[in-house]
């Protein structure tokens, strides 16, 4: 599921909290497909519309209706305290993806910038070091869940240079993933880069967010612009 620029920009706009609980269901609806997920969804609202209701029941109506057991994503994603914590680095030619020792289990994508385009890859986080042989494209920009499926906090060791972090953010599949590099890698741009970025950019969350990054003189200049 690919959401559409319209909603990604409505969602940086309201300045959501990517990581939050509708990104649970999100991530399930990703993994039904949303005529399964939209289904099971009527079912559940048409059963138990005037009764009392729970996630257990929640979880049987959409299984039965999927006809998939969501027994392990149930218990992983709505009944662990903490999310996923993952930090990427590279180990010769690997990407390396660590977290904690009594962690989780699942996909999450991969996607590099390689030579204009992106290639897309998928690695398996199911113990504490997890490797992806990256070949030819190792020490290529890469950013870790681009699309922000997961419900999973990613902290980069790479040592980036500002015009890679501004690589990325251009070519950053939607909003969510902007803001999150906004957060993680805008320390390294200069104050001229990030008025340029605002100037250039239409979702208004992600305007705030890239002014509150600048200092005084940068702020002074795109109000001025307005």
């Amino acid at each position: 599921m690919i959401l559409n620029n319209d909603f990604q920009r409505q969602w940086a706009d309201l300045g959501a909290d990517v990581l939050g609980g509708a990104s649970r269901l999100l991530m399930l609806m990703d993994m039904l497909g949303e005529p399964v997920f939209w289904k099971g969804i009527q079912a559940y609202l048409d059963e138990y519309k005037f009764k009392n209701t729970d996630t257990e029941i929640f979880f049987k109506v959409m299984s039965r209706v999927s006809g998939k057991d969501l027994d392990g994503f149930r218990k992983q994603w709505f009944y662990n305290v903490a999310m996923p914590s993952l930090e990427a680095s590279m180990d010769g030619t690997k990407l390396l993806i660590t977290q904690p020792a009594d962690g989780y289990d699942f996909d999450i994508d991969v996607w590099v910038w390689n030579d204009g385009s992106w290639a897309k890859k998928t690695i398996r986080i199911n113990q504490k070091r997890n490797l992806l042989e990256l070949g030819s494209l190792a020490g290529k920009p890469l950013l870790v869940d681009p699309l922000v499926r997961n419900m999973a906090q990613v902290t980069y060791k790479m040592d980036y240079t500002a015009d890679q972090w501004l690589m990325l953010y251009n070519h950053a599949p939607n909003a969510a993933q902007k803001m999150l590099l906004i957060q993680k890698g805008f320390g390294k741009l200069s104050t001229s880069q990030k008025i340029l970025v605002a100037q250039n950019e239409a979702a208004r969350g992600l305007r705030t967010a890239l002014l509150e990054s600048m200092d005084d003189s940068g702020r002074t200049y795109l109000l001025g612009q307005t």
